[in-house]
């Protein structure tokens, strides 16, 4: 048994094989086909997770969550946050169009890990910041983990690379995850770690970090984690370090004090696997129209120009802008200056008694509203278009208005037309400078331009523009939401 150490991360400009493979975000991926040798696609299991790095990424598995404070733990392997500190999570079959990113809070090598090729404690416990109640998770094993002396089948899932690397030649790989089933047995002269005969397929570069699952009926358990291989990826033997041999770290991981809650840290955590972060993916992946209004402000464009070009990408370009202020971070962030002067319900209305009772009962549906393109420019174009009267969103805030304000709102146009949100004056410009000295819309520091409904209602609509970070955030459609990721998240991660 050759116990050569070869890394299993996948890194963009790795050169030697002792340590990852290249292309985008990828320890354990790559760029297109599959992961996992001769493995087949894996759809089921969504805990097991892409681990993104700078300039590398790994395999993990979210083996807790708590969802009522949002916070999720990923067990991956100590060489991958040692080598490379870790950035955001990726959940998905196919993380080349994630299905959700999370942001890494924090992360932690087990202290008994001695660098590769040592064997055993090969473990990290990464937090993740944006879990919710439907998060996946799948458990570790105890002591004793079920591992016989004679080999146990288990199951090795990864999103690793497919065939080794050749030099001068694009790694061969995946964003997809990959599963293929193998027997493991203990290594005598070093029970912390198991070993996997590989001659008909199993790691290669980036599956590090994932897990060996053993199933008992229908239950399934993290029993190890890859941390190595003696061959090209094209035989030879694959190691794992066993969890059961590292449970008083992983305990000791799970189970220390929280992160504060505070606005900065939920304004951070708000954009990575939640809501916010589903609201951005929605514009950047899934809305042309808001992804090119973003874009038409970052080369330059006034607001009023990119939203005449683009007029059904505003609402939702700013929704996704204030979202950390007005949606997940309102308690917290009521008061931060950061949030100053950002619409609590996506709508700029006049202080008045409608605008209160809207705010007290008809929150969400103008947060849906500014969400939705073209309610957002019925409303901003006095309901000027016939199909404003059939726009679910618009017809919503209507009739809120109409039934829950009615007395406040009697005069108001927001019942059947007529308010004009967001209409800015042409010679506007999106300047983006904080402390210009403009009146600071609370998001950065650019002009808040009103324009009153023309129908003498007094009810107006304030503009919102898009803050310089967002514009920012929606740039370079293929790997923008981890260049996003990245930018947002290279300052506040916990040393290990």
């Amino acid at each position: 048994m050759n116990t050569s150490s070869r890394f299993l991360a996948s890194v963009f400009a790795a050169v030697s094989v002792a340590a990852c493979s290249s292309n985008a975000p990828s320890e354990p991926t790559s760029s297109t086909s599959s992961a996992i040798v001769n493995g087949t696609p894996d759809t089921t299991h969504q805990a097991v997770v892409q681990v993104e790095m700078e300039g590398a990424s790994c395999t993990g598995t979210i083996i807790k969550t708590d969802p009522v404070n949002h916070i999720g733990w990923v067990l991956t392997a100590a060489h991958c946050v040692v080598e490379y500190p870790p950035i955001t999570v990726c959940q998905g079959n196919d993380c080349s169009d994630a299905d959700v990113k999370y942001q890494v809070i924090d992360y932690a090598p087990d202290p008994a890990y001695g660098g590769l090729p040592s064997y055993g404690h090969d473990l990290a416990v990464v937090r993740i910041a944006g879990v919710g109640a439907t998060t996946p998770v799948i458990p570790i094993a105890s002591n004793p983990d079920g591992i016989e002396d004679t080999g146990t089948p288990i199951l090795v899932i990864g999103y690793g690379e497919t065939a080794a690397p050749i030099p001068g030649e694009p790694a061969v790989g995946s964003w997809i995850r990959r599963k293929i089933a193998l027997v493991a047995t203990p290594m005598p002269e070093h029970p912390e770690e198991i070993w996997y005969d590989q001659s008909t397929g199993g790691l290669c570069y980036g599956d590090s970090g994932g897990p060996d699952l053993l199933t008992t009926g229908d239950f399934e358990e993290v029993v190890g984690v890859h941390s190595m291989m003696d061959s090209e990826c094209d035989g030879g033997d694959g190691f794992s370090s066993r969890v059961s041999y590292g449970l008083d770290f992983i305990t000791g991981e799970l189970t220390k004090p929280l992160p504060v809650r505070d606005c900065a840290s939920c304004q951070a955590w708000s954009t990575s696997g939640g809501e916010c972060a589903l609201l951005e993916l929605k514009c950047v992946s899934k809305n042309p129209d808001c992804l090119n209004y973003g874009n038409c402000l970052l080369r330059g464009g006034t607001d009023a120009a990119c939203a005449q070009e683009y007029p059904k990408g505003v609402g939702p370009y700013k929704s996704v802008d204030a979202c950390p202020c007005n949606r997940p971070c309102a308690d917290v962030c009521a008061t931060d200056a950061s949030c100053k002067g950002v619409p609590r319900c996506g709508l700029t209305l006049p202080a008045d008694d409608c605008s209160t009772c809207m705010e007290a009962s008809c929150c969400q549906e103008a947060l849906d509203c500014t969400n939705d393109g073209s309610c957002y420019e019925c409303v901003g174009s006095n309901d000027a278009d016939a199909s404003c009267a059939s726009n679910a969103a618009r017809k919503a805030l209507a009739t809120c208005a109409v039934n829950k304000c009615t007395v406040q709102c009697q005069d108001s146009e927001l019942g059947d037309g007529g308010v004009r949100l967001d209409t800015p004056d042409s010679g506007a410009t999106d300047s983006g400078t904080p402390g210009s000295g403009a009146t600071d819309n609370g998001i950065d520091g650019t002009t808040d331009s009103t324009v009153t409904g023309s129908g003498g209602s007094g009810c107006s609509a304030g503009a919102v523009p898009p803050s310089a970070a967002s514009h920012g955030a929606l740039v370079a459609v293929g790997a923008m939401i981890v260049t996003i990721a990245r930018r947002r998240r290279r300052n506040r991660h916990a040393s290990p």
